[in-house]
Protein backbone atom coordinates (compact mmCIF):
# COMPACT_ATOMS: atom_id res chain seq x y z
CA UNK A 1 0.00 0.00 0.00
CA UNK A 2 2.81 2.13 0.81
CA UNK A 3 4.33 1.49 -2.50
CA UNK A 4 1.42 2.25 -4.55
CA UNK A 5 1.03 5.61 -2.33
CA UNK A 6 4.83 6.18 -3.05
CA UNK A 7 4.15 5.36 -6.68
CA UNK A 8 1.11 8.15 -7.32
CA UNK A 9 3.05 10.70 -5.57
CA UNK A 10 5.58 10.38 -7.74
CA UNK A 11 3.94 10.60 -10.81
CA UNK A 12 1.37 13.74 -9.75
CA UNK A 13 5.23 15.67 -9.33
CA UNK A 14 6.19 14.55 -12.53
CA UNK A 15 3.38 15.79 -14.05
CA UNK A 16 3.53 18.99 -11.95
CA UNK A 17 7.08 19.49 -13.32
CA UNK A 18 6.02 18.85 -17.53
CA UNK A 19 3.26 21.40 -17.16
CA UNK A 20 5.21 24.26 -15.89
CA UNK A 21 8.02 23.50 -18.29
CA UNK A 22 5.38 23.53 -21.20
CA UNK A 23 3.75 26.66 -19.94
CA UNK A 24 5.52 30.33 -20.91
CA UNK A 25 6.84 32.60 -18.12
CA UNK A 26 4.34 34.91 -17.34
CA UNK A 27 5.82 38.76 -18.34
CA UNK A 28 5.63 40.59 -14.84
CA UNK A 29 3.07 43.47 -14.85
CA UNK A 30 4.58 46.93 -14.00
CA UNK A 31 3.96 50.22 -15.16
CA UNK A 32 7.40 50.34 -17.53
CA UNK A 33 5.50 47.19 -19.66
CA UNK A 34 5.05 48.88 -23.23
CA UNK A 35 1.47 49.05 -24.63
CA UNK A 36 1.29 47.11 -27.64
CA UNK A 37 -2.69 47.27 -28.69
CA UNK A 38 -3.75 49.39 -25.99
CA UNK A 39 -7.52 47.60 -26.12
CA UNK A 40 -7.46 48.00 -22.51
CA UNK A 41 -7.06 51.90 -22.08
CA UNK A 42 -9.18 53.85 -20.66
CA UNK A 43 -9.90 57.87 -21.12
CA UNK A 44 -12.36 60.41 -19.65
CA UNK A 45 -12.13 63.30 -21.23
CA UNK A 46 -14.21 66.40 -20.20
CA UNK A 47 -14.98 68.30 -23.02
CA UNK A 48 -16.16 72.28 -23.12
CA UNK A 49 -17.94 74.23 -25.40
CA UNK A 50 -19.45 78.06 -24.92
CA UNK A 51 -22.67 76.97 -26.85
CA UNK A 52 -25.80 76.21 -25.38
CA UNK A 53 -28.32 73.38 -25.95
CA UNK A 54 -30.09 75.37 -29.18
CA UNK A 55 -26.33 75.70 -30.94
CA UNK A 56 -25.45 73.18 -33.98
CA UNK A 57 -22.67 72.49 -32.44
CA UNK A 58 -24.23 70.81 -28.96
CA UNK A 59 -26.36 67.70 -31.06
CA UNK A 60 -22.50 67.87 -32.63
CA UNK A 61 -20.37 67.21 -29.95
CA UNK A 62 -22.92 64.81 -28.27
CA UNK A 63 -23.24 62.44 -31.59
CA UNK A 64 -18.82 62.85 -31.48
CA UNK A 65 -19.11 61.42 -27.37
CA UNK A 66 -21.40 58.56 -28.26
CA UNK A 67 -19.83 57.34 -31.26
CA UNK A 68 -16.09 57.85 -29.65
CA UNK A 69 -17.66 55.37 -27.04
CA UNK A 70 -19.41 52.94 -29.05
CA UNK A 71 -16.33 52.77 -31.78
CA UNK A 72 -14.09 52.07 -28.45
CA UNK A 73 -16.26 49.51 -26.66
CA UNK A 74 -16.59 51.80 -23.72
CA UNK A 75 -13.41 52.79 -23.52
CA UNK A 76 -13.46 56.55 -24.71
CA UNK A 77 -15.93 58.25 -22.41
CA UNK A 78 -16.55 61.93 -23.18
CA UNK A 79 -18.17 64.13 -20.80
CA UNK A 80 -19.82 67.27 -22.39
CA UNK A 81 -19.79 70.60 -20.51
CA UNK A 82 -21.82 73.23 -22.70
CA UNK A 83 -22.89 76.38 -22.25
CA UNK A 84 -19.15 77.94 -20.56
CA UNK A 85 -19.59 75.75 -17.74
CA UNK A 86 -15.80 75.28 -18.06
CA UNK A 87 -14.94 79.22 -18.99
CA UNK A 88 -14.81 80.61 -22.09
CA UNK A 89 -12.29 79.98 -25.07
CA UNK A 90 -9.58 81.68 -22.67
CA UNK A 91 -10.17 79.85 -20.12
CA UNK A 92 -10.59 76.27 -21.90
CA UNK A 93 -7.62 76.33 -24.01
CA UNK A 94 -4.75 76.59 -21.49
CA UNK A 95 -7.17 74.41 -19.34
CA UNK A 96 -6.44 71.44 -21.53
CA UNK A 97 -2.55 72.09 -20.77
CA UNK A 98 -3.08 72.05 -17.05
CA UNK A 99 -5.38 69.18 -17.28
CA UNK A 100 -8.85 70.76 -15.77
CA UNK A 101 -10.46 69.31 -18.89
CA UNK A 102 -8.93 67.19 -21.99
CA UNK A 103 -11.03 68.71 -25.13
CA UNK A 104 -12.85 71.64 -26.22
CA UNK A 105 -14.91 72.55 -29.22
CA UNK A 106 -15.64 75.78 -31.27
CA UNK A 107 -14.40 77.04 -34.16
CA UNK A 108 -10.87 76.74 -36.05
CA UNK A 109 -9.85 80.43 -35.55
CA UNK A 110 -9.94 80.78 -31.82
CA UNK A 111 -6.85 78.58 -31.94
CA UNK A 112 -5.14 82.02 -32.42
CA UNK A 113 -5.40 82.80 -29.28
CA UNK A 114 -3.01 80.48 -27.92
CA UNK A 115 0.37 81.98 -27.96
CA UNK A 116 2.29 79.78 -30.73
CA UNK A 117 -0.95 79.13 -32.95
CA UNK A 118 -1.32 82.93 -34.50
CA UNK A 119 -0.70 81.47 -37.87
CA UNK A 120 -4.47 80.23 -37.59
CA UNK A 121 -5.45 83.72 -38.03
CA UNK A 122 -5.32 83.62 -41.65
CA UNK A 123 -8.49 81.39 -41.25
CA UNK A 124 -10.76 84.31 -40.12
CA UNK A 125 -8.84 86.97 -43.00
CA UNK A 126 -11.94 88.80 -44.23
CA UNK A 127 -12.91 88.31 -47.73
CA UNK A 128 -10.23 85.89 -48.42
CA UNK A 129 -12.06 82.98 -49.15
CA UNK A 130 -14.48 82.87 -51.98
CA UNK A 131 -16.64 80.20 -50.61
CA UNK A 132 -15.89 77.26 -48.05
CA UNK A 133 -14.94 74.80 -50.23
CA UNK A 134 -11.65 76.59 -50.59
CA UNK A 135 -11.34 77.01 -46.94
CA UNK A 136 -12.13 73.44 -45.80
CA UNK A 137 -9.62 72.28 -48.54
CA UNK A 138 -6.80 74.97 -46.94
CA UNK A 139 -7.42 73.34 -43.61
CA UNK A 140 -7.34 69.75 -45.30
CA UNK A 141 -3.73 70.35 -46.94
CA UNK A 142 -0.91 69.09 -45.52
CA UNK A 143 0.58 72.62 -45.28
CA UNK A 144 -2.25 73.20 -42.54
CA UNK A 145 -1.32 69.61 -41.27
CA UNK A 146 2.36 71.15 -40.71
CA UNK A 147 1.16 73.51 -38.75
CA UNK A 148 -1.19 71.99 -36.63
CA UNK A 149 1.81 69.81 -35.66
CA UNK A 150 4.16 72.85 -34.79
CA UNK A 151 1.00 74.59 -32.85
CA UNK A 152 0.62 71.25 -31.25
CA UNK A 153 4.64 71.62 -29.99
CA UNK A 154 4.19 75.07 -29.01
CA UNK A 155 1.18 75.09 -27.13
CA UNK A 156 0.06 71.85 -25.80
CA UNK A 157 -3.19 71.58 -27.32
CA UNK A 158 -3.69 70.09 -31.10
CA UNK A 159 -6.19 70.99 -33.43
CA UNK A 160 -7.78 67.73 -34.24
CA UNK A 161 -10.04 68.23 -36.26
CA UNK A 162 -10.82 71.14 -38.28
CA UNK A 163 -14.20 70.06 -40.16
CA UNK A 164 -17.86 71.75 -40.98
CA UNK A 165 -18.68 75.06 -42.37
CA UNK A 166 -19.62 77.34 -39.50
CA UNK A 167 -22.27 80.36 -39.79
CA UNK A 168 -20.39 83.18 -42.09
CA UNK A 169 -20.48 86.56 -40.71
CA UNK A 170 -23.18 89.34 -42.22
CA UNK A 171 -24.01 92.93 -42.09
CA UNK A 172 -27.14 94.64 -40.39
CA UNK A 173 -27.59 98.02 -40.60
CA UNK A 174 -30.33 101.41 -40.16
CA UNK A 175 -29.14 102.01 -43.67
CA UNK A 176 -28.54 100.15 -46.76
CA UNK A 177 -24.92 98.91 -47.55
CA UNK A 178 -24.59 97.80 -51.09
CA UNK A 179 -20.86 98.76 -51.73
CA UNK A 180 -17.52 100.00 -50.68
CA UNK A 181 -18.64 103.80 -50.53
CA UNK A 182 -21.73 102.99 -48.04
CA UNK A 183 -19.30 102.17 -45.55
CA UNK A 184 -17.89 105.61 -45.22
CA UNK A 185 -18.72 106.86 -41.71
CA UNK A 186 -20.98 104.07 -40.34
CA UNK A 187 -20.67 103.18 -36.99
CA UNK A 188 -20.29 99.51 -37.05
CA UNK A 189 -20.14 97.80 -33.65
CA UNK A 190 -17.33 95.03 -33.44
CA UNK A 191 -15.59 92.59 -31.21
CA UNK A 192 -11.97 93.46 -29.99
CA UNK A 193 -10.32 91.83 -33.02
CA UNK A 194 -7.32 94.12 -35.31
CA UNK A 195 -8.47 92.17 -37.97
CA UNK A 196 -12.03 93.32 -37.73
CA UNK A 197 -10.85 96.64 -36.92
CA UNK A 198 -8.54 97.36 -39.55
CA UNK A 199 -10.60 95.86 -41.77
CA UNK A 200 -13.82 98.61 -40.96
CA UNK A 201 -11.26 101.64 -40.79
CA UNK A 202 -9.72 100.79 -44.62
CA UNK A 203 -13.54 100.95 -45.91
CA UNK A 204 -14.12 104.11 -43.89
CA UNK A 205 -16.15 103.14 -41.10
CA UNK A 206 -16.10 103.92 -37.26
CA UNK A 207 -15.53 100.62 -35.68
CA UNK A 208 -16.87 100.91 -32.24
CA UNK A 209 -16.06 97.79 -29.23
CA UNK A 210 -19.16 96.91 -27.45
CA UNK A 211 -19.45 93.91 -25.35
CA UNK A 212 -22.19 91.76 -27.04
CA UNK A 213 -24.49 91.59 -24.06
CA UNK A 214 -24.78 95.50 -24.68
CA UNK A 215 -24.89 95.03 -28.37
CA UNK A 216 -28.49 95.05 -28.41
CA UNK A 217 -29.40 98.23 -26.45
CA UNK A 218 -26.30 99.72 -28.21
CA UNK A 219 -28.18 99.38 -31.92
CA UNK A 220 -31.78 100.36 -30.76
CA UNK A 221 -30.21 103.56 -28.97
CA UNK A 222 -28.43 104.44 -31.40
CA UNK A 223 -24.75 104.25 -30.22
CA UNK A 224 -24.09 102.27 -33.50
CA UNK A 225 -25.66 102.06 -36.79
CA UNK A 226 -24.81 98.18 -37.58
CA UNK A 227 -23.00 95.13 -36.31
CA UNK A 228 -21.29 92.47 -38.24
CA UNK A 229 -22.65 88.81 -36.78
CA UNK A 230 -24.44 86.03 -38.90
CA UNK A 231 -27.92 85.14 -39.72
CA UNK A 232 -28.58 82.90 -37.14
CA UNK A 233 -27.41 85.18 -34.39
CA UNK A 234 -29.19 88.39 -35.74
CA UNK A 235 -32.49 86.52 -35.30
CA UNK A 236 -31.85 84.42 -32.10
CA UNK A 237 -30.60 87.92 -30.48
CA UNK A 238 -33.29 89.66 -32.20
CA UNK A 239 -31.38 92.81 -33.62
CA UNK A 240 -33.94 92.49 -36.64
CA UNK A 241 -35.89 94.46 -34.33
CA UNK A 242 -33.56 96.85 -34.00
CA UNK A 243 -31.73 97.18 -37.35
CA UNK A 244 -33.55 97.65 -40.72
CA UNK A 245 -31.49 96.81 -43.52
CA UNK A 246 -30.00 93.11 -44.09
CA UNK A 247 -26.34 92.46 -46.52
CA UNK A 248 -25.29 89.16 -47.05
CA UNK A 249 -21.22 89.74 -47.40
CA UNK A 250 -20.11 86.05 -45.93
CA UNK A 251 -16.54 88.14 -45.46
CA UNK A 252 -15.58 86.18 -42.74
CA UNK A 253 -15.44 82.28 -43.03
CA UNK A 254 -14.65 79.37 -40.28
CA UNK A 255 -14.67 75.96 -39.83
CA UNK A 256 -16.13 74.00 -36.73
CA UNK A 257 -12.86 72.52 -34.71
CA UNK A 258 -12.10 69.93 -31.85
CA UNK A 259 -9.25 70.56 -29.90
CA UNK A 260 -7.66 68.21 -27.34
CA UNK A 261 -4.63 67.75 -25.11
CA UNK A 262 -1.50 67.25 -26.90
CA UNK A 263 -0.42 65.19 -23.82
CA UNK A 264 -3.67 63.35 -23.87
CA UNK A 265 -3.43 62.30 -27.54
CA UNK A 266 0.55 61.93 -27.72
CA UNK A 267 -0.19 59.18 -25.09
CA UNK A 268 -3.29 57.28 -27.44
CA UNK A 269 -1.96 54.48 -29.80
CA UNK A 270 -2.91 55.27 -33.61
CA UNK A 271 -5.98 53.15 -33.15
CA UNK A 272 -7.64 55.26 -30.58
CA UNK A 273 -6.55 58.00 -31.97
CA UNK A 274 -8.49 56.91 -35.34
CA UNK A 275 -11.43 56.28 -33.52
CA UNK A 276 -11.01 59.88 -32.21
CA UNK A 277 -11.11 60.99 -35.53
CA UNK A 278 -13.94 58.83 -37.03
CA UNK A 279 -16.27 60.04 -34.24
CA UNK A 280 -15.09 63.56 -34.73
CA UNK A 281 -15.89 63.43 -38.32
CA UNK A 282 -19.52 62.29 -37.82
CA UNK A 283 -20.04 64.86 -35.34
CA UNK A 284 -18.73 67.50 -37.51
CA UNK A 285 -20.81 66.15 -40.69
CA UNK A 286 -24.13 66.92 -38.40
CA UNK A 287 -22.52 70.10 -36.80
CA UNK A 288 -22.61 71.30 -40.55
CA UNK A 289 -25.89 70.10 -41.95
CA UNK A 290 -27.63 71.30 -38.94
CA UNK A 291 -25.64 75.14 -39.00
CA UNK A 292 -26.43 74.93 -43.07
CA UNK A 293 -29.96 74.44 -42.17
CA UNK A 294 -30.60 76.78 -39.16
CA UNK A 295 -28.82 79.31 -41.74
CA UNK A 296 -31.36 79.19 -44.32
CA UNK A 297 -34.18 78.98 -42.04
CA UNK A 298 -32.90 82.26 -40.20
CA UNK A 299 -32.53 84.22 -43.58
CA UNK A 300 -35.89 83.15 -45.11
CA UNK A 301 -36.71 84.96 -41.45
CA UNK A 302 -34.99 88.13 -41.71
CA UNK A 303 -36.20 88.72 -45.17
CA UNK A 304 -39.70 89.02 -43.85
CA UNK A 305 -38.80 90.84 -41.41
CA UNK A 306 -35.78 93.33 -43.15
CA UNK A 307 -34.87 94.71 -46.33
CA UNK A 308 -32.46 93.09 -48.14
CA UNK A 309 -29.94 94.31 -49.84
CA UNK A 310 -27.69 92.70 -52.32
CA UNK A 311 -23.78 93.79 -52.25
CA UNK A 312 -21.00 94.90 -54.37
CA UNK A 313 -18.69 92.60 -52.80
CA UNK A 314 -15.93 93.23 -55.55
CA UNK A 315 -16.19 96.92 -54.64
CA UNK A 316 -15.45 95.68 -51.06
CA UNK A 317 -12.46 94.10 -52.30
CA UNK A 318 -11.27 96.96 -54.14
CA UNK A 319 -11.24 98.86 -51.79
CA UNK A 320 -9.44 97.37 -48.83
CA UNK A 321 -6.77 96.36 -51.43
CA UNK A 322 -3.20 94.64 -50.48
CA UNK A 323 -4.38 95.07 -46.61
CA UNK A 324 -4.22 91.57 -45.54
CA UNK A 325 -0.28 92.24 -46.17
CA UNK A 326 -0.19 94.62 -43.55
CA UNK A 327 -0.95 92.08 -41.23
CA UNK A 328 2.66 89.87 -41.94
CA UNK A 329 4.82 89.69 -39.02
CA UNK A 330 1.95 91.30 -36.66
CA UNK A 331 -1.10 89.39 -36.34
CA UNK A 332 0.35 86.20 -38.11
CA UNK A 333 4.01 85.25 -38.83
CA UNK A 334 5.50 86.41 -41.94
CA UNK A 335 4.99 84.59 -45.03
CA UNK A 336 1.60 83.41 -43.89
CA UNK A 337 -0.81 84.90 -46.09
CA UNK A 338 1.95 84.53 -48.97
CA UNK A 339 1.41 80.54 -48.28
CA UNK A 340 -2.59 81.02 -48.51
CA UNK A 341 -2.47 82.69 -51.42
CA UNK A 342 -0.43 80.66 -53.10
CA UNK A 343 -2.82 77.98 -52.26
CA UNK A 344 -5.65 79.21 -53.55
CA UNK A 345 -4.25 80.71 -57.03
CA UNK A 346 -3.72 76.84 -57.24
CA UNK A 347 -6.57 75.41 -56.13
CA UNK A 348 -8.53 78.33 -58.33
CA UNK A 349 -7.00 76.83 -61.18
CA UNK A 350 -8.21 72.97 -60.68
CA UNK A 351 -10.62 73.60 -57.83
Amino acid sequence: MKKRMLGLFIVAILALVFTGCSKAPETPKTSETPKTSGSSDTYKLRLGTIRNDEDPSTPAVKLFAQRANELSNGRIQVEIFNNSQLGGIADMMPGMVAGTLQMMYNTDSTYSIAEGASRFNIVGAPFLWNNFAELQAFLDSDIVAKWRDEAAASTGVRLMLAKGETEPRQLSSNRPVRNASDFAGLKVRTAEAPLVTKTMLKLGAQPTVIPFADLYMALRQGTVDAQENGFITIKTQSFYEVQKYLMQTNYIRDSGAFFISEKVWSGMNENDRAIMMQAATEGAALGEKLTLAQVGEALDFLKKNMQYVDVDIASIRGQLGGILDEFEGTIWPVGTYGIAKEFLANFRKNP
